[in-house]
């Protein structure tokens, strides 16, 4: 998307009649208010608009640009249009209310996983089938460097998307940036490592985890690289993209107990565990031979590998067979509704690159 436009940052509350905003554009693009962000899309219209049908949306916007007129200079290609108080007022709305949702997830994640570093962390924090195979090196290490990496980088992280903040302390935001990717990286390359025994890290598990490991690591280095060349809208909306991504592990806590219950309400659902598993999990060596008789040795001498488990919610087998069910299903679904969510939040609010200024 490429343009310019003219203005200045203008509180409309003290200095009266917001100034005109002259746009240049190049292609048919949707523009934002150069100052304050944009929530409604206008369209370049004029001379283009028989080429541009799409162009007629501008009709739906009205209520937060007025007075939009024409300007024939150089090829048709201006406009132009007053911002209404009105406007900047819902696009700041829109910010705050951005800001405080993020920071109450990366709170509530937070104080869930902190017990996972006191003694016994790992044993007490895991169900059982789960620290099983935690218990295996380095699965065990990797997960807790996993977390004592986005943990942290989650809180910091805050800072970094309030806006008041990121402004007036400038040098704070472009150190600590350094180390919230640093962080975030290692731990989006460790939390790919454990998912292959990640809730019985079946394909689809394995799959989702990489995925979102994948493109929150790529969305760090291209919002990293943006900074560094100074591309700063291009960075915003990387680092919005990174974050958004490494959402989808709260969406997942969501959708996995919704999904539980439909399970449960379409007849039950069931999923494979190793006897291993199940013997670790009953630590009770009558119970693990009459109700899974199955694991043991028969007349050949060659017992079963894995037996059939319900899920459901029950503490101990049947939670960890819902928990496989569901998560690589969760994984996927979350991973979709962040990725489409994100970039319609960011088609909502993109700035076009400024390139001049002069005010009217």
């Amino acid at each position: 998307m490429h343009g310019s436009w003219t203005s200045t940052a203008v509180d409309p509350a003290k200095s009266g009649p917001l100034p005109r905003v002259v746009y240049r554009v190049s292609l048919m693009t949707s523009l934002p208010s150069p100052s304050f962000g944009r929530v409604s899309h206008v369209y370049l219209l004029g001379s283009w608009s028989h080429k541009y049908p799409a162009a007629n949306s501008l009709r739906s916007h009205k209520s937060h640009l007025v007075n939009i007129s024409y300007h024939t200079l150089c090829n048709d290609n201006y406009f132009l249009a007053f911002p209404t108080p009105s406007f900047i007022t819902r696009v700041a709305q829109i910010q705050v209310s951005f800001c405080n949702r993020l920071v109450s997830v990366l709170v509530l994640m937070f104080a869930t996983n902190i017990g996972f570093f006191f003694p016994r962390g790992l044993e007490k924090k895991l169900i059982p089938e789960e620290y099983f195979a935690y218990k295996v090196r380095p699965y065990g290490s990797l997960l807790l460097i996993h977390l004592a990496c986005i943990l942290p980088a989650s809180i910091l992280s805050i800072i970094q998307f309030v806006p008041r903040l990121r402004t007036k302390y400038m040098s704070w935001h472009r150190y600590a940036g350094r180390l919230i990717n640093i962080l975030t990286m290692i731990s989006s390359i460790c939390g790919m490592a454990i998912g292959r025994v990640s809730f019985g890290g079946d394909l689809s598990i394995q799959t989702s985890i990489l995925t979102l490991g994948a493109i929150t690591l790529y969305s760090i280095i291209a919002g990293w690289r943006a900074a560094r060349q100074h591309k700063i809208e291009e960075h915003k909306i990387w680092m919005i993209r990174a974050w958004a991504y490494q959402m989808a592990i709260v969406t997942m806590r969501v959708i996995i107990p919704i999904t539980l219950i439909a399970l449960q309400l379409r007849g039950g659902y069931y999923t494979s565990l190793s006897c291993d598993e199940v013997s670790n999990s009953l630590n009770n060596t009558d119970q693990f031979v009459r109700e899974y008789p199955q694991c043991q040795p028969d007349w050949a001498g060659k017992p079963v590998e894995y037996v059939s488990v319900e899920a459901g919610f029950e503490e101990g087998l049947r939670l960890a067979a819902g928990m496989r069910a569901t998560f690589g299903m969760a994984g996927w679904v979350s991973v979709w509704i962040h990725f489409v969510g994100t970039e319609y939040y960011i088609s909502r609010t993109r700035r076009v690159v400024k390139a001049v200024v002069k005010s009217n």
